[in-house]
């Protein structure tokens, strides 16, 4: 895949060039379905998320930047595509099957510090950088050497902020189940 022919395909896409998004399409399509079948997707469904994935990139084709990681975007885009409509059917079976909202389950319980949602209320805390690297990483499934791509820094800077991030975060989440047991953190500073 030749990065510099959709640099400047995507520079095109970017005035509007429906030629030049098709020609995109053709050269990237395959990635991003084997992306989606990465995922446990049935075909149909990979396919429906291929075209999904497409029409969002056409939609924010304005900003898209053409010289930072273009397959990486398509990727996160099907990815994060992908999680929702897990996430979904998720849903929909736990509805058929009765099983309580997350939100019912009892906070007393230390599970409820390790919740996605304040899993992410922590990630904000840190810089902006070690944050980013951590959500595309962890949330959106992209390896070290895509981020460096898309990020446009080297693969040992990505590596290094991962490390610090994940340091930090050991660091939030320990004080955070210390303080819901009623106990005290001492650090080894």
């Amino acid at each position: 895949m030749d990065l510099v022919k959709i640099s400047k395909l995507t520079a095109e896409i970017k005035k509007g060039s429906e030629t030049h998004f098709k020609i995109l399409f053709d050269e990237t399509h395959r990635i991003i379905f084997g992306v989606c079948l990465k995922m446990n997707l049935k075909r149909e469904d990979a396919e429906d998320i291929v075209q999904e994935t497409y029409i969002q990139f056409w939609i924010q084709r304005n900003s898209i930047d053409e010289h930072r990681g273009v397959i990486g975007l398509l990727k996160i885009i099907a990815r994060r595509l992908v999680f929702k409509k897990v996430s979904s059917k998720q849903r929909e079976v736990e509805l058929s099957m009765n099983v309580p909202d997350r939100k019912e389950v009892d906070n007393n319980d230390l599970k409820g510090i390790l919740s996605p949602n304040l899993l992410k209320r922590d990630i904000e805390k840190l810089p902006k950088c070690q944050k980013q690297i951590i959500n595309l990483f962890y949330f959106e499934g992209l390896t070290t050497v895509e981020i460096s791509n898309y990020l446009g820094i080297s693969g040992r800077t990505v590596e290094n902020n991962m490390y610090r991030a994940k340091k930090k975060l050991r660091v939030i989440l320990n004080n955070g189940i210390a303080s819901k047991r009623g106990l005290y953190n001492y650090s080894e500073d």
